[in-house]
């Protein structure tokens, strides 16, 4: 089985089905890879990365781990209805969450146009959230926010 997005002539993914390829050669054989029409899209592909699972907790996988076979990433992103579809990167790009944030390219990613993106190695100030209106990281568990020149958090 294989999951198909539908992409319409706005380039926009309208709908997501699970399928085999022989039913979708069968039913969708002149709309595949076409505009409008339906392209393969992978749930294990993200940022620009295909992810497996891992660690096995009796019958259930515990995680993810990247693959060992990045030729694997398809499309950038798992397509999700409302996503947009770029054919000259043949990718599937998100919402745009925010009007500050800016693409990469490389993950076909949104971030924000600060350095600093990511948090996990401060587990002491999560949850973070984007602040628009301040175009900062703010941290509602401190009630600090985040200064990127100086890369430090500071009270609110």
């Amino acid at each position: 089985m294989g999951h198909y997005a539908y992409v319409n002539r706005n380039l926009i993914v309208e709908n997501v089905i699970k399928c085999n390829i022989k039913s979708m050669i069968q039913i969708y054989g002149d709309s595949l890879n076409r505009i409008p029409g339906w392209f393969k899209t992978s749930y294990n592909t993200w940022n620009g990365i295909h992810w497996k699972p891992s660690g096995l907790d009796g019958t259930n996988y515990i995680g993810v781990e990247k693959s060992d076979t990045p030729e694997k990433s398809l499309r950038k992103n798992y397509a999700g209805v409302g996503y947009s579809y770029i054919p000259a990167l043949d990718a599937f790009i998100p919402p745009k969450p925010y009007d500050s944030w800016i693409m990469n390219y490389e993950t076909c990613s949104w971030q924000s146009p600060l350095r600093k993106n990511d948090f996990s190695d401060t587990p002491d100030v999560n949850p973070v959230e984007w602040d628009e209106d301040r175009k900062t990281w703010v941290s509602r568990y401190t009630n600090q926010i985040w200064n990127d020149s100086l890369e430090v958090w500071e009270d609110q």
